[in-house]
């Protein structure tokens, strides 16, 4: 992973990574504060 620092020339101010790979989870979200107990799907990056 490189970071560009924002006093470079450029000015990009960026985190770049590569995607190695993605997964999906189907997750229930049960706090108090949860609106729905319906299964959702969630998405991860392994970067």
């Amino acid at each position: 992973m490189t970071y560009i620092d924002d006093s470079d020339s450029d000015g990009y101010p960026y985190w770049y990574a590569r995607i190695i790979s993605i997964f999906h989870a189907l997750v229930i979200h049960t706090s108090e504060h949860s609106k729905s107990h319906e299964l959702q799907q969630m998405d991860f990056l392994w970067v």
